[in-house]
């Protein structure tokens, strides 16, 4: 029966195959598992080998420890010798020499390789032999990847090293995967120094650099034949890039720099690795990226910022400007007051606020009463304000009457509580039109200190 030894973690098991390869003795070398090994069948009679063979067949299994040989039979001349080596060639430590027709023992080679060496010489011949061999096998273990060094930024390939040999035909591209803040394409892999079909060191080419900060996997997934069995593995090893530059703003995003003021700083940042921003003030009271500050005075502020493998810095200086300084501070106007034309320290800025036309009048007489706030900007954005206190007083619409007509209480003289005055009006706002025509100037007087004046015309009929 043929018989397929495997060794699984230190324990030995059997399993049986469902065909072996036959081969005749010949100069051959083989690396099945197991198979069944005749003489060379070339003599004569039939089935028997022939006169002055010198053949020698060799059988080495990958990852074998042990190669064992079974005789189900065995019969040569006496001076013909089958002898069987422990390593691939006839070099190699000699495990048996047998001849005659008594069956050898079993003989294994330690070695992974097992050399037959067959010699005939011209008389006398018999049937030969038919063996078996089979092997035990160590189950392959992953391979395992040496720590690679960290990457510099921008790196367009990586050369990886193996604790152990492995196949070079299975440096493949699509074995190999790359993640982390990037994962570019592995475009080409090489097996460096292969030597006997075997590399510790390989090299893989990226579609892309890697340019951003971070740490990086590589996964190798690696399928071997051993045996007619397929063993998958999937190893994996880490590194690092660094050193990629950051960019760091810090950003007054139009914010005016006026003395006395609350403003808002970000700082704004790109590149590196935004998972692990960390921003570093040289002022309290940060939230982040983000950064309150009063401009009490210059105020100089540094912001630093890191992503665990590069840094970057940026600061500013900061001046406030003075506040404007205004024509008068918070007052009292009366409603009846002129239009008066505004003006601030320093010159050029822009007047708002109710009353105020575009070239800077204010005309109270547009106010109902009441308080309004003026506000002045500055050409370098600071702003000033002041309150002004509108007290209501209207006198009313100028009027017409007509000579010899009755007297009359003229309209306005708002708010009440005040007095008239002028020419042939009462204090209580009742005007006697006089024998001539003209136009008399009336004034209302109102205790608030606000007094108006309007006109009444009187005509002929």
């Amino acid at each position: 029966m043929n018989r397929f030894r495997l060794l699984l973690l230190g324990l030995a098991w059997s399993l049986c195959a469902a065909a072996q390869p036959t081969f005749t003795m010949q100069n051959a070398t083989v690396g099945e598992c197991e198979g069944t090994l005749l003489d060379s069948e070339n003599g004569s009679p039939a089935g028997s080998y022939d006169h002055n063979e010198d053949l020698t067949f060799t059988v080495c299994v990958p990852s074998a420890t042990a190669i064992t040989v079974s005789f189900l039979s065995f019969c040569t001349e006496s001076a013909d010798h089958l002898r069987l080596f422990d390593g691939a060639d006839t070099l190699s430590p000699l495990l048996g020499d047998f001849a005659g027709n008594a069956l050898p023992p079993d003989q294994t080679a330690a070695s992974g390789c097992l050399t037959f060496h067959f010699r005939s010489d011209g008389s006398g011949n018999c049937s030969g032999w038919e063996a078996f061999w089979t092997s035990d096998l160590d189950v392959p273990s992953a391979p395992s990847f040496l720590p690679p060094p960290n990457q510099s930024c921008g790196t367009t390939s990586l050369t990886l090293s193996f604790e152990e040999p492995i196949p070079c035909t299975a440096v493949l591209p699509g074995a190999f995967q790359i993640s982390g803040p990037l994962s570019p394409q592995v475009v080409g892999a090489e097996a460096l120094n292969c030597a006997n079909g075997q590399a510790t060191e390989i090299r893989l080419d990226l579609a892309a650099p890697l340019d951003l900060n971070g740490s990086y996997e590589v996964q190798f997934v690696q399928t071997l034949e051993v045996c007619e069995t397929n063993y998958k593995f999937n190893t994996h090893t880490a590194f690092s890039v660094a050193g990629c530059p950051m960019n760091l703003h810090l950003d007054l995003n139009g914010q005016p720099l006026c003395q006395g003021d609350s403003i808002l700083l970000e700082a704004t940042a790109a590149g590196g690795l935004p998972a692990y921003y960390t921003f570093e003030w040289n002022l309290p009271g940060a939230d982040s990226n983000l950064l309150w500050v009063v401009l009490d005075s210059a105020l100089f502020v540094e912001v630093t910022l890191t992503d665990g493998f590069s840094t970057a810095t940026d600061s500013l200086l900061l001046v406030p400007q003075p506040p404007p300084t205004l024509p008068f501070e918070d007052t009292t106007l009366c409603q009846s007051a002129p239009p008066m034309v505004l003006s601030a320290q320093p010159p050029g800025g822009t007047w708002s606020g109710p009353g105020i036309s575009q070239d800077s009048l204010f005309d109270p007489g547009q106010l109902p009463g009441g308080t309004a706030t003026l506000s002045y900007t500055a050409p370098g954005g600071c702003r000033a304000t002041c309150t002004v206190q509108v007290l209501p007083l209207d006198p009313g619409p100028d009027e017409g009457v007509c000579l010899g007509a009755p007297s009359f209480t003229v309209l306005g003289g708002e708010p009440p509580g005040g007095t008239w005055s002028g020419p042939f009006i009462s204090p209580s706002g009742v005007f006697t039109p006089p024998d001539s025509a003209g136009a008399y100037q009336v004034t209302y007087t109102h205790p608030n200190g606000c007094s108006g004046s309007k006109t009444i015309f009187v005509d002929e009929l």
